[in-house]
């Protein structure tokens, strides 16, 4: 973005709006639906939209470094980077009309140089740019005043020494597991009980506090403690940041609400179970509002709830969540997960960029037949296991357009002031091996499934030597180190993505890098002392045959785990119950390039089992061969439309004693899947001639 030329400022700034519209409603659809089965969770992925939204936004007032002619360019420069040196296409046509999501951006970087060339034709960018920054200062401006209000209300307040409220404080602090020192001061403002900072937080509470009854104070400071222990003033600083940077964008507006209510009603939550239930922190809450004055000070930064508003429909919330299941920390994390790679794909939407490289590029380093996928450091008890070769997918025909907007990334990445090493680019790893855990909470009734997917072991293998201690130093602020015979564990703590368990990490090999999440510090140790064993571990026989490929899933169902599992779940479709009933192991198998096939194998309890697993499997090919219909779809659903009839007009099984084995073949290849298959849009468009 040049901040000095406003005609290519408003354009850049709508493009940062394109970008910033997808990400928030990611976040809000996403916060919502996590919302609904536990506050603290739509908490956690509102705070994270708002971070991702204010990563964009700083990214788009980063310089971008002078590439050359690899460089964003204008119309004419998009042309002669059309075809590279090995006569394939690697950025697009804009007049063809292409609509998918790089190239909407690739045509408005085209549209932008011919505003550098015609800036006197095009005044309303310039009015556009002019405005937003108005707007800035005003909504910049009411930011720091309400900064100003809080630190007069601080100065204007006094310490409060009594004893038996302080006593009672700390017990709430035991109780909430709050660690942080809290300065408790009373203020004549009428009404307030808030809690601002977040280095050194400052408890107010109003002076009429000394007539409240024990229960009504209890609560007040229970909820405030909890706003203290979920750093909720630090993300409410976020959210207002972003809406000062994003005045014009409801949605992020939206977000930010949205965020601040939850915080309310996750502090509810915990502060009523700190407090001796729902019912008395509910009366409670009722005696407040009923005394609580209209007065709001400091309203840009304390939320309406803190400052009077929104009790009853507070208390409504307790009513109505009493019986909430929680959401598990891997959903959660998946969810994260999601909305950071939303984040990534928009923000790589750059227009054209540098060629990739050759795929040749360090061909030397990497073996001409894959070696088999390291288990060694599977749990013992994993019920399944997944592996990959990121290595071998990206550098597959027609991938020059992902690699394009991976080099995006990593140039994003660093301007953000975090260097990312060469090893660690998709290209340069070879394998990714990580255990299942799957679990599933379906009662047979329709819209019950919920299947949870998580990992607590996941070895990264690449094509070059790694120093795993010197890549994390930019993201951890400290680890602790032990030592395991020669090899050095080191402990990380909890990483919030990966849910609340302890993440440690150790090198078995200079090119390896091993994370455990365990609560457990010693299960690193006993991964590494039960390599060998692992490795002997029989994974069914369809194993040998994916081993070398590259994706395999094998799951592990020789003591019934997922007929247990599942029991629930597949009421509805007998085929699966039968196949869960009598299979010992599930492989499946992806290879790349022509003629290659998608291979699925069963091991029966059996060999007389496998007649009926051959009976059951073909009944659910037939199943789904009757659900894939011709019919109007978006391009992108043809792509995989044609992939699955393919793969069932071509698929065949084949029994051998206890194993049973289907293949099946298509035309699809994976370029095909990421360019036409809606995995670079993240939408749905419709193609124009």
């Amino acid at each position: 973005m040049n901040l000095l030329d406003t005609n290519a400022l408003g354009l850049d700034l709508f493009c940062l709006a394109v970008r910033v519209s997808v990400v928030a409603l990611a976040a809000l659809a996403l916060a919502a639906w996590c919302g609904r089965r536990n506050a603290r969770a739509g908490v956690e992925i509102g705070a994270w939209g708002m971070l991702l939204v204010l990563l964009l936004s700083v990214a788009a007032v980063v310089p971008w470094p002078d590439f050359g002619v690899g460089q964003r360019a204008d119309a004419s420069t998009i042309v002669k980077l059309d075809v590279d040196a090995r006569d394939q296409v690697v950025s697009v046509e804009t007049t063809e009309g292409d609509s998918s999501g790089l190239d909407l951006f690739a045509w408005l970087s085209a549209f932008r140089g011919s505003l550098s060339a015609e800036s006197a034709s095009h005044w309303g960018w310039r009015c556009a740019a002019f405005f937003y920054a108005v707007c800035l200062v005003v909504a910049g401006s009411r930011l720091l005043w309400s900064f100003l209000l809080l630190e007069r209300l601080r100065r204007n307040s006094r310490p409060i020494s009594d004893h038996a409220l302080l006593e009672e404080m700390q017990a709430l602090c035991a109780a909430l597991e709050l660690r942080s020192s809290i300065e408790l001061r009373e203020t004549d403002e009428p009404g307030l009980a808030a809690t601002f900072g977040w280095l050194r937080p400052v408890l107010l509470l109003p002076a009429e506090w000394r007539a409240w009854p024990d229960d009504e104070r209890r609560a007040v400071l229970a909820h405030e403690l909890a706003h203290v222990r979920h750093r909720d003033f630090l993300w409410g600083l976020l959210g207002n940041l972003c809406r000062a940077l994003h005045w014009y964008h409801p949605l992020v507006h939206r977000l930010a609400a949205q965020l601040r209510w939850r915080q309310e009603v996750a502090a509810d939550d915990l502060a009523a179970a700190a407090t001796g239930g729902r019912t008395a922190y509910k009366f409670a809450l009722v005696r407040l509002a009923l005394r609580m004055p209209a007065r709001k000070p400091a309203e840009a930064l304390l939320s309406p709830a803190m400052t009077g508003g929104a009790f009853l429909r507070r208390i409504r919330m307790l009513h109505g969540t009493q019986n909430r299941r929680p959401l598990s920390a891997a959903w959660r994390g998946l969810f994260v997960a999601l909305l950071a790679g939303a984040a990534l794909l928009v923000g790589a939407w750059r227009g054209p960029a540098h060629p990739p490289r050759a795929q040749t590029e360090g061909a030397g380093e990497r073996e001409a037949t894959p070696v088999p996928y390291e288990i060694g450091y599977i749990v013992p008890d994993a019920k399944g296991l997944f592996a990959a070769r990121p290595s071998e997918w990206v550098r597959q025909p027609g991938m020059e357009r992902f690699q394009k907007m991976v080099e995006e990334v990593v140039r994003e990445v660093k301007k953000q002031g975090i260097d990312l090493p060469d090893v660690v680019r998709l290209e340069n790893m070879e394998q990714i091996v990580a255990n299942q855990h799957i679990t599933s909470k379906g009662d047979g009734t329709p819209g019950s499934r919920s299947v949870m997917f998580g990992t607590s072991t996941m070895l990264v293998r690449f094509h070059k030597d790694v120093d795993g201690k010197a890549l994390l130093r930019p993201f951890l602020e400290e680890m602790k180190e032990t030592k395991h015979g020669d090899t050095t564990i080191l402990h990380l703590g909890t990483v919030p993505v990966l849910g609340p368990l302890p993440v440690s990490l150790f090198q078995p090999d200079k090119r390896t890098l091993v994370f455990v999440i365990d609560k457990n510090e010693n299960a690193p140790a006993k991964l590494l002392d039960g390599a060998a064993q692992a490795r002997k571990r029989h994974w069914g026989s369809g194993w040998k045959q994916v081993e070398h490929g590259p994706f395999a899933v094998v799951l592990d169902n020789s003591d019934a785990y997922y007929a247990k599992t599942f029991a629930n779940d597949h009421k509805d479709i007998p085929e699966i119950e039968t196949i869960l009933d009598h299979a010992r192991f599930l492989t499946v198998g992806i290879e790349l390039g022509d003629d290659r096939p998608v291979r699925f194998v069963l091991d029966a309890q059996t060999p007389e089992k496998t007649q009926i697993l051959e009976k059951a499997a073909q009944q659910l090919v037939a199943r789904a061969a009757a659900k894939v219909k011709e019919g109007p779809m978006a391009d992108e659903e043809k792509v995989w439309f044609k992939l699955a009839k393919e793969l069932l007009e071509t698929g065949r099984f084949q029994r051998d004693g206890a194993r049973l084995e289907w293949t099946g073949k298509s035309s699809v290849r994976l370029r095909d899947l990421v360019n036409d298959g809606g995995f670079l849009t993240g939408v749905s468009v419709e193609r124009r001639p």
